[in-house]
């Protein structure tokens, strides 16, 4: 698949688009990996450091 971007604002668009897909799926296997009772834990603390990363 060949992907022809003439527009820089497309190009950054797409690339964003494309890494919060990829950070959301990591976020996902992570939390998948815990155990099930240890899941709201890691959501929790997942949540934390996202917020605090200002």
């Amino acid at each position: 698949m060949k992907i022809i971007i003439k527009n820089p604002e497309d190009g950054r668009a797409l690339v964003e688009k494309i890494g919060n897909q990829l950070i959301a799926e990591l976020l996902k296997q992570v939390i998948l990996s815990k155990a099930e009772e240890d899941r709201t834990m890691e959501y929790e603390r997942i949540i934390s450091i996202l917020i605090n990363e200002d």
